[in-house]
């Protein structure tokens, strides 16, 4: 079966992250996961399908240590350049693992995505002709929020791409990958949208729209739904007419889109993982099956996004500079 692999570099594992690693546990107990991370995670379930591999053991590839020679010369003009540097970082450090674990293939997600069919994840992976897949979350910027591997040549050939760019000045992975997507042959794009296929996959729009945003955008740190944006082409702008039905009774959570198409994985903004499938169920009747409302649109307060901002606030009374992030 197909390794899921899990990637954190420059920060400890979040909450939500060792949610959303019990959760696929208890979704699909045979999945083999592997947590690539900084900092040790200790699995308290003790699972033989789960794997810890440190970064800083890891032996890095030639062309990692190409990318991170560029990450120090390279102008970004952001202020958390680690953050912008990272979300580059981890398909080199996926790289590296598969040569060092001798993976040939390998199906990495972003850390606040959920996987609800995994039968649909093994029909994609067996289907595809290219050596990379992933979606496009508009017309111009790819996602990585869910990211297959066929061919380690194939993703070698992507990572000697990236820093031929990045030579030439500082790209986004979501600008890099929508480039490559249209001057590469070895990359397949994964349909996100319902009318197209009856396998969707979720770049961003359907879990941000449903199940709420990050409460860090607001001023009030609420994780608030049904959020849309100016760029005509982006499918945030055509969720409010979708209607769908759940179905629990097998072991895949089925998420069909007005009785079509069915829902491979949910991008949670939010970051509002649970921990179990009951939770998840739970989450999914509130955001998808649920009156959208007024309540519903403004969403639940995320606590720890008020605490940073107490804290925040606090430290500045002070005069301390500090960023905090609790999650």
């Amino acid at each position: 079966m197909t390794a899921l692999v899990w990637i954190e570099w420059g920060r400890p594992l979040s909450k939500y992250l060792r949610n959303n690693i019990k959760l696929h546990q208890s979704m699909f107990p045979s999945l083999e996961q592997i947590i690539l991370a900084d900092y040790e995670y200790i699995d308290e379930g003790e699972s033989k399908h789960l794997s810890f591999i440190s970064i800083k053991k890891l032996p890095r590839s030639e062309l990692t240590k190409r990318f991170d020679h560029l990450s120090k010369t390279t102008f970004i003009p952001y202020k958390d350049s680690t953050f912008w540097i990272a979300t580059t970082r981890r398909f080199f450090l996926l790289y590296d693992l598969m040569l060092n674990e001798n993976l040939k293939q390998a199906l990495h997600l972003e850390s606040d995505n959920v996987i609800l069919n995994f039968e649909l994840v093994k029909e994609t992976m067996s289907n595809l002709s290219s050596g990379i897949a992933y979606p496009m979350q508009s017309n111009l910027e790819g996602c990585g929020s869910i990211f297959f591997v066929t061919n380690v040549d194939a993703l070698y050939r992507f990572l000697d791409y990236v820093c031929i760019k990045w030579e030439q000045g500082f790209f986004t992975d979501m600008q890099l990958l929508g480039l490559y997507s249209r001057e590469s042959q070895e990359v397949e794009i994964l349909n996100t949208d319902k009318e197209a296929d009856d396998i969707v996959f979720d770049a961003g729009s359907y879990g941000k729209y449903f199940v709420g945003s990050d409460a860090r955008n607001f001023k009030f740190p609420t994780r608030r739904r049904a959020v849309i944006v100016k760029d005509p082409t982006s499918l945030l702008n055509k969720m409010s007419k979708l209607r769908f039905r759940l179905n629990l009774e097998s072991d895949n959570i089925n998420l069909s889109i007005d009785r079509k198409s069915k829902l491979v994985n949910i991008h949670i903004h939010s970051k509002e993982i649970p921990s179990s499938r009951g939770g998840l169920a739970k989450l999914l009747r509130k955001s998808f099956l649920g009156q959208r409302n007024l309540y519903w649109k403004i969403g639940s307060l995320d606590l720890l996004v008020l605490r940073e901002r107490i804290a925040s606030k606090y430290y500045r009374t002070l005069g301390i500079t500090r960023d905090i992030r609790y999650r």
